[in-house]
């Protein structure tokens, strides 16, 4: 081989090697910008959907994603609450809540996953809680993988006892998994 295709051939191996640490370094950045919203603290958002039909209480605490997928999962199931004849209170995760959560009748935990992990904001907020043994718990993750729910059993054991219901609201499926979100709440709220 001659010294220039040699230059040429050392030039293109050269190139390729810095695209494929230009793609890995942008996907690496990519996906810990999304990631990272699991671990954003948010200040308090509450919300309080009233009922005046049977004095009885919901709580819904979600944390937020990038896109509005978890915010409308969960304001879906408070919904279907709501219209159950529920006072519903939707809430983000944090130190601002209170841990004794018992005079609600049905709590509502929401996490987004990434990779199968939950959010750490909700689980350090789950692992306080008190006084949920008389409540119908529903913990459920919104996500991309359908048959992954190690974050749903993840959050489930920080609880001191098993929740009610599991379940997990697939983003690529928006239109029909609100649907079901709603569904799930009005269910709940008539059981």
């Amino acid at each position: 081989m001659g010294k220039i295709k040699m230059k040429k051939w050392k030039k293109a191996c050269i190139i390729v090697i810095i695209c494929i640490l230009v793609i890995g370094l942008g996907s690496l950045g990519g996906m810990m910008y999304v990631t990272s919203a699991q671990s954003v603290e948010h200040s308090s958002n509450e919300i309080v959907l009233p009922s005046d039909e049977n004095g009885k209480t919901a709580l819904v605490i979600y944390q937020p994603g990038r896109s509005e997928f978890a915010k409308n999962i969960s304001d879906s199931i408070a919904k279907g609450l709501n219209d159950s004849g529920y006072e519903v209170t939707i809430d983000y995760p944090g130190e601002y809540l209170p841990t004794d959560i018992g005079q609600y009748d049905i709590v509502a935990f929401g996490t987004t996953a990434y990779y199968g992990e939950f959010s750490p904001i909700l689980g350090n907020y789950m692992s306080e809680i008190k006084n949920i043994d008389n409540s119908t718990l529903l913990i459920y993750s919104t996500g991309m993988i359908k048959d992954n729910f190690t974050e749903l059993e993840g959050l489930n054991k920080l609880l001191h006892r098993e929740a009610d219901y599991l379940e997990k609201f697939i983003s690529n499926e928006e239109e029909s998994e609100i649907k079901r979100a709603y569904t799930l709440g009005s269910e709940l709220g008539n059981f």
